[in-house]
């Protein structure tokens, strides 16, 4: 009977031992997925980061290049203006236009300028089509004289 007690003392010892090194075995698994899932969170967390900056870049160099495309719009408009006459006023005056946007622009940025000119258009919308169509065709003539 003492070898039994005996026996059945060292299986429970042993289930005892092999239930700690279980319980040891689960928390390593759980720290490991732990820390992946802090490592992953952490890439992603690097990755929109990234992907924001390059957007906020390609922004700013398309806005960029919108400035400098309306400067030099306004560059040409006053070299191409004739030298006299009402023309010559309003030519000037459509350039220092294009030069004020092209200076906001660089000020304020295009997500300003865009919500300034949503809120004009609506605001006023006949005469937003009516300047669209006149610097259409101011344009057109300046480009078709180039020609």
């Amino acid at each position: 009977m003492a070898d039994l007690t005996s026996a059945l003392k060292k299986a429970a010892s042993q289930a005892v031992d092999t239930t700690k090194q279980l319980a040891d075995a689960a928390r390593g698994v759980a720290s490991n997925v732990a820390e992946a899932s802090q490592s992953a969170i952490q890439g992603l967390s690097e990755q929109t980061s990234n992907a924001a900056g390059y957007l906020e870049k390609q922004g700013e160099n398309a806005t960029g290049a919108m400035s400098d495309g309306l400067k030099t719009t306004a560059r040409s408009i006053r070299e191409h203006a004739p030298e006299q006459g009402p023309l010559k006023d309003t030519a000037y005056g459509v350039a220092q236009q294009f030069s004020n946007a092209a200076g906001y622009l660089d000020e304020q940025g295009l997500g300003n300028l865009l919500k300034d000119l949503s809120s004009t258009i609506k605001k006023s919308p006949l005469m937003a089509l009516a300047l669209g169509v006149g610097a259409g065709y101011l344009i057109g003539l300046i480009t078709r004289n180039r020609d």
